[in-house]
This record gives C-alpha cells, structure tokens and sequence, in this order.
C-alpha cells in the first residue's frame, strides 16, 4: 500500500559566510600615526564613533592658525576698501566709471573673504581627519598600520566589516531542486 506523508529529505551544502558590508578604512591626511584603539586589532570588535586610530595633528591646528589669520587679513583688507569706496563715492559724479566708484576693488575684497574662509574651512576638515572614527558597528579583518607609522593620504589603514547583515552562498547540486519549495520554475 503507498501512503502520502510528510518527510523530510536532507540535503547537503557547503557554503562561506560573507558580510554585506566591508570596507577599507583609508586615511585623508598625511600624518604620523599616534594612537591606535587597543580594539583596532585583526579581529576586534568596535562600536560606531569609536575612535579607531589618531593621527599627529600638530601641522594641521598650525595650518588652522595662519589660515585664521589669512581670514582676518582679508576682513580687514574689506573694511579698509569700504572705508576707501565711502569716500570715493562721496567725491565723484553719479556718472563716475565703476573703477571710479571702486565697485571692482569691492569685489575683489569680498571674494578675497569667501577665498579665506575656504581655506580656513578646509583646513579644519584635514584637522578633523586625523582622528578615524568607526563608520558603523562591525569588526576589524585586518589592520595595516601601527603606532609611530607614517601614512600617507589615500593609503589603506585596514579593513573592517559590519556585523548587522551576512550573507551565505549554499550551492545545491540540480538532481535536488526538485525537491526543494523554490518560488522558481526549475526545469
């Protein structure tokens, strides 16, 4: 007598665990490494915002320095051409050029200030970027520098991995498809 039931069929597969999420760590600056996070190690886990890795900022907060002092002198540079335009404006006809009216030495000082303050700007992002923060939660795979190491911009530092999603290739032999409740059509 043949009889329907349930069974349950084993089949078998080997597969590599994989995270969805890895990365290189790669340094903006170039600096000399100071610091490293004693969980900043081939296999250790961090958290996000961990500071992972600092660099020697001493160059940079100096470059912060006379790039502030570059902002101030430009500030200066476009009160002074203020003061200089009021007076000028006073002494000349309304049909006057604009040079005259020193609308282009205006100009020239204002853009001086946007120049400045970019500049200023940029230099505390490379200050900022001495310190490496972890992007999000995981764990080291491996790390390429140690403390007293210089690197340079660009150049790897290591390589993490998230530990939120993995993902698992099985591959499964096709004389068992059939036996599996696929939302495919196997032929």
């Amino acid at each position: 007598n043949v009889a329907f039931d349930n069974a349950v069929i084993p089949i078998f597969s080997r597969g590599i665990v994989s995270a969805k999420t890895q990365i290189n760590l790669n340094s903006e600056v170039t600096a000399r490494v100071k610091s490293v996070a004693d969980n900043f190690t081939a296999g250790g886990y961090f958290n996000a915002g961990d500071v992972l890795l600092s660099m020697d900022d001493e160059a940079y907060r100096l470059e912060v320095v006379k790039k502030q002092q570059a902002v101030d002198s430009a500030l200066l540079h476009l009160a002074e051409t203020k003061a200089k335009a009021h007076v000028a404006r006073r002494g000349v006809s309304s049909k006057a050029t604009r040079f005259a009216r020193h609308i282009p030495q205006l100009n020239d000082a204002k853009s001086r200030v946007k120049s400045a303050k970019a500049d200023l700007r940029l230099a505390n992002l490379k200050l900022a970027h001495t310190v490496i923060k972890a992007p999000f939660s995981g764990r080291v795979k491996t790390l390429a520098v140690g403390r007293g190491q210089l690197v340079n911009s660009g150049e790897v530092i290591g390589e993490i991995f998230s530990l939120d999603q993995m993902h698992v290739r099985l591959p499964v032999a096709d004389k068992y498809l059939t036996l599996m409740d696929i939302p495919l059509q196997v032929n």
